[in-house]
């Protein structure tokens, strides 16, 4: 398993402490330009048989919204997207853009996982975006089934952002 992680501080705190559980790491933002190396190395692991774990909503947000970039290492490599998250009993949700979940010590968990979406290698644009959002709703779905086995109100998604008009 490798986990995509920044390259920003509080990411280095991530890649050690995932590491301890004998976790991978592939290091890259598209916010700070090195998206490229990152999705080329995630799709090499992929078609090696490694699975990649990708947390959708970017480095920076919006909260809970699917970047293109998981529909793309998807196509790229050839496997399905699994959405999958996790839920702990006891916790703090940090003030944070993402609203960051903390486990607290002693807590019961949840993993929880929707079934495997397909994104065909020849996708066009249109069936991208339409993955995109199949995706980005399947997360939320199996994130507030985690929230609410572990009797935890859901975190609501930030607002669709709106799209210029002309941009596509």
């Amino acid at each position: 398993m490798h986990v995509l992680i920044s390259r920003h501080r509080d990411g280095e705190l991530i890649t050690r402490t995932i590491g301890r559980f004998g976790v991978g790491t592939v290091r890259g933002s598209s916010k700070e330009g090195e998206g490229a190396q990152a999705l080329r190395e995630m799709v090499r692991l992929l078609r090696g048989g490694s699975y990649v774990a990708i947390s959708p909503d970017g480095p920076h947000g919006p909260r809970m919204r699917a970047s293109e970039g998981i529909v793309t290492t998807a196509r790229l490599a050839g496997v399905p997207v699994v959405p999958m998250a996790v839920g702990v009993s006891r916790r703090r949700l940090l003030n944070s853009w993402d609203r960051f979940l903390l486990p607290l010590p002693f807590s019961r968990g949840v993993f929880i996982w929707g079934e495997p979406i397909v994104v065909p290698r020849d996708a066009d644009r249109a069936t991208c975006a339409r993955l995109q959002a199949e995706i980005e709703a399947a997360i939320t779905h199996v994130t507030n089934t985690a929230d609410r086995l572990t009797g935890h109100a859901p975190v609501e998604p930030d607002p669709v952002p709106a799209v210029a008009e002309g941009v596509h």
